[in-house]
């Protein structure tokens, strides 16, 4: 069970860095895929880019409060912080995997409720 605003602030902070990652992208084409999906007892959104990626010393600390690589004016280090919050207050977990210079992939992982969860229903339908 998740926030339905929530969900949207991450996904929204995913897609601005993503895009920021593509920016004055040429060679390759700047590509941005969101797919989704169920794994087991998790539902998954994965938003991948073919951008600069995060070198290794910073990938380690993306996920700290104020932490940017950003230029002054835009961005405080506060996006991937709070992705992993509300993501974690959901009972899920948030990955990220890069490759420096070819791009960067960012899992949200959420636990399927258990039947009957569900505002009382004894039954859920995915997909």
């Amino acid at each position: 069970m998740v926030v339905a605003d929530h969900i949207v602030q991450v996904l929204m902070n995913l897609l601005i860095n993503a895009a920021d990652a593509l920016e004055g992208r040429v060679e390759p084409l700047p590509k941005l895929r969101v797919s989704t999906g169920l794994d087991g007892l998790w539902v998954f959104v994965k938003v991948e880019d073919n951008g600069i990626g995060i070198s290794p010393a910073n990938l380690s600390r993306v996920f700290d409060e104020h932490f940017t690589t950003k230029p002054p004016g835009r961005g405080a280090g506060l996006g991937l912080s709070l992705c992993r919050k509300l993501v974690t207050e959901a009972g899920g977990r948030i990955e990220l995997i890069s490759r420096d210079g070819e791009g960067a992939t960012a899992t949200i992982l959420l636990p399927v409720p258990p039947i009957g969860d569900i505002a009382g229903n004894s039954h859920i339908t995915i997909g």
